[in-house]
């Protein structure tokens, strides 16, 4: 049995209003002339320009010397700094209880029985958003009896949200109490369940004459099955649940309750067949095969559906003599949808477009002094209107605009097939080193994809034949953007659509090295020192591509980062690890080197980018971090342990284009330390 309790406290940027519309009122004292310093930074009635609830675009000036003083829409991009980053705490538990049973049935045949039942809770707290509801409340403001600026709707200690003026010295007007009134908390819950029971049975064949006539060690294999039940289950809160930063500005898209529950039968057989042992130039050669049939039933929003995979492997080893192994393996797995991916509803996100070559992200949008990319054309079967391309439609600063995602009931396993083959050497002339050189080809059939959004857009923008299925993808908002509004004038969702489907097939090739030494400090004089050993494993990739779907151009990411290649992909990384065992019984002290190679932005044109200075999107550099580490072990049941990953505190290289999905931070955090980090532990095993 074991149990694991966590709990992880993550920081980002302060939220913000984002650009989204809010709406004030004209007659709002804080817009009034006299009121704020005449200091740059403070609005009045006179410069505040809106558009008024019907529809028509005008200035608040012109409303009140008319003597109306209705509601007008503006595009609020505040940034909260007043109320500081925003914090979001994780708090996980998980349990697991193992059963088993093993022994011989006879003296060539064994057997193996278990049953498993495990389980994870988590809860998300998310703080320091802001509640687009009680933003919008903040900013209808009126004047009390005493001509003090107060809440229209003064209803749960409503403050309002002075953005339009600056303080005398320059600071921010905007107070504390307004900060707390329009602050939310999202929370999130959910819940992971499994039980499996299976068993195998064991034997050697060599009795029943199953043996090589070359070989001393006759034929092993086993049988065996398997059953499992995983059910996942997430609930969100009101406010979490409300899509396109209405509830939480800082969201993306909605948290989606979510239920579901996979189920699989598998029935598997392995063979270890020596085929010729202690002969010359051929000390062992042997075959190894397995296969596997796996019946799955999935069920979710009372949708169910199933299908069954098969998936084997085999492979050769061949010995020639105690240095040298050569080594070759072909196999086909599966990886079979998850509940999310099966059963997690329509959803808004955010999604990263690339960078054109006019330093915008929407081809359609435009700039002071920067035109569109693409035509007006073009442009319309985006769903752009004449009026908005002529007037001009904003880019997203950041790159990121609205994704519509969903899940698929229909879906079925994703398939890979691998092939390696490698060779290892153990020279004798040298004890304890060991060389293994692996060359790797995996393509994945399949999977789990959709159109990338930037397919979609670029292939509904380019025209021609079969153009009318990305341009059924995409719909602009109001205002004519992809990020501005969620709402489409036409009903639904503004966004581009990228919901799952089996559409997608990955490849990818490169060689896995992996070094291995190890010496005892006496045989070098040192008596008494303890032992080293020392580990390196590196990957050096030749291609990394994808089809998005069926008939696509092939995305080629090896070296490339973001855009339609998501997390980095290097040509080169490694990990030295250096571990010396000391004189000190149970005390280990480990040194490790890790090397990140250099990306570049994915759609980035190279050689116009060396005709300017270098930007900071422009290429991912690569890091090298040192971590030190040392465990002790007190006794054979207590341990502690102590370190510290990026010693020597090297920064994370850093771009706008990371996005929110696999990035955070302006940059990788799974690939890349942000800055030093300590850590420190206790075992206790019982």
């Amino acid at each position: 049995t074991s149990y694991m309790n966590n709990v992880t406290t993550a920081q980002i940027a302060e939220s913000a209003s984002f650009n989204r519309p809010f709406e004030t009122n004209c007659d709002n004292p804080l817009l009034q002339a006299g009121r704020g310093p005449s200091g740059a930074g403070s609005l009045t009635f006179a410069d505040f320009t809106g558009t008024r609830v019907d529809g028509v675009f005008t200035s608040c000036n012109d409303l009140l010397t008319a003597g109306e003083s209705p509601d007008v829409q503006f595009i609020n991009s505040h940034r909260n700094v007043e109320g500081g980053p925003r914090i979001s705490t994780y708090e996980n538990s998980s349990w697991r209880a193992v059963a088993g049973l093993r022994g011989d049935l006879t003296d060539e045949f064994s057997f193996d029985v278990y049953a498993q039942y495990s389980g994870t809770e988590g809860t998300r707290i998310s703080q320091r958003d802001l509640n687009f509801k009680r933003v919008q409340q903040a900013l209808f403001v009126v004047a009390d009896a005493n001509g003090n600026p107060v809440c229209r709707d003064a209803s749960g200690g409503c403050v309002p949200w002075n953005i339009f003026e600056r303080n005398a010295d320059g600071s921010t007007a905007v107070t504390s109490a307004a900060t707390d009134f329009i602050q939310g908390v999202g929370i999130v819950t959910g819940e992971t369940e499994q039980l499996a029971y299976g068993g195998t049975i064991e034997g050697d064949l060599t009795n029943y004459g199953l043996q090589s006539p070359w070989a001393d060690a006759g034929v092993t294999g086993l049988v065996g099955f398997e059953s499992r039940t995983d059910k996942l289950s997430r609930l969100a809160d009101d406010i979490s649940k409300i899509p396109g930063g209405r509830g939480l500005t800082g969201t993306g898209g909605a948290t989606l309750p979510i239920s579901g529950e996979i189920e699989v039968d598998e029935i598997f057989t392995e063979l270890s067949i020596p085929v010729i042992q202690g002969a010359a130039y051929a000390e062992e050669v042997g075959i190894s095969a397995g296969y596997r049939y796996s019946d799955y039933t999935t069920s979710g929003n009372n949708i169910s559906n199933s299908f069954d995979t098969d998936t084997w492997f085999a492979g050769v080893s061949w010995a020639i003599n105690d240095e040298i192994r050569v080594r070759y393996n072909e196999s086909v797995a599966i990886r079979a949808p998850n509940v999310f991916d099966l059963y997690v509803g329509i959803n808004t996100g955010l999604v990263d477009l690339s960078t054109g070559e006019n330093g915008l992200f929407d081809p359609c949008a435009s700039a002071a002094g920067v035109a569109p990319a693409a035509s007006a054309a073009a442009c319309a079967r985006t769903g752009a209107s004449a009026a908005q391309y002529s007037a001009g439609i904003e880019d997203n600063p950041a790159g990121q605009y609205n994704l519509i995602t969903g899940g698929n009931p229909n879906l079925i396993a994703e398939s890979g097939a691998t092939t390696t083959i490698g060779v290892v050497y153990t020279p004798n002339w040298l004890t304890g080193l060991s060389v293994a050189i692996d060359y790797f080809d995996i393509e994945v059939t399949d999977a789990i994809g959709s159109i990338p959004a930037q397919s979609s857009l670029d292939g509904c923008l380019a025209g021609g034949p079969g153009s009318e299925t990305f341009c059924g993808l995409i719909q602009r908002d109001t205002a004519g953007t992809l990020w501005l509004s969620n709402d489409a004038p036409g009903g639904g969702l503004a966004g581009i659509s990228q919901q799952n489907a089996n559409i997608t097939s990955l490849s990818t090739k490169g060689i896995d090295i992996n070094v291995g030494y190890a010496m005892d400090l006496s045989d070098i004089g040192l008596d008494d020192w303890g032992s080293i050993n020392v580990d390196y494993a590196a990957t050096v990739l030749d291609t990394s591509d994808s089809v998005p779907f069926s008939g696509a151009d092939v995305i080629s990411c090896r070296d490339y980062y973001a855009g339609q290649c998501g997390l980095p992909s290097p040509q080169y990384q490694h990990r030295l690890l250096g571990t010396w065992a000391t004189p000190v019984d149970g005390l280990r002290v480990a040194l490790t080197w890790r090397h990140v190679g250099e990306t570049t932005l994915y759609g980035l044109d190279t050689a116009a980018a060396g005709a300017r200075p270098e930007q900071m999107n422009d290429y991912m550099e690569s890091r090298d971090y040192l971590d030190i580490s040392a465990n002790y072990a007190l006794t054979d049941n207590i341990s502690i342990r102590a370190g510290m990953n990026n010693a020597t505190a090297e920064d994370a290289p850093l771009s706008t284009n990371v996005g929110t999905g696999t990035g955070n931070n302006n940059t990788y955090p799974g690939l890349f330390d942000v800055n030093r980090f300590f850590f420190a532990g206790a075992t206790y095993k019982f």
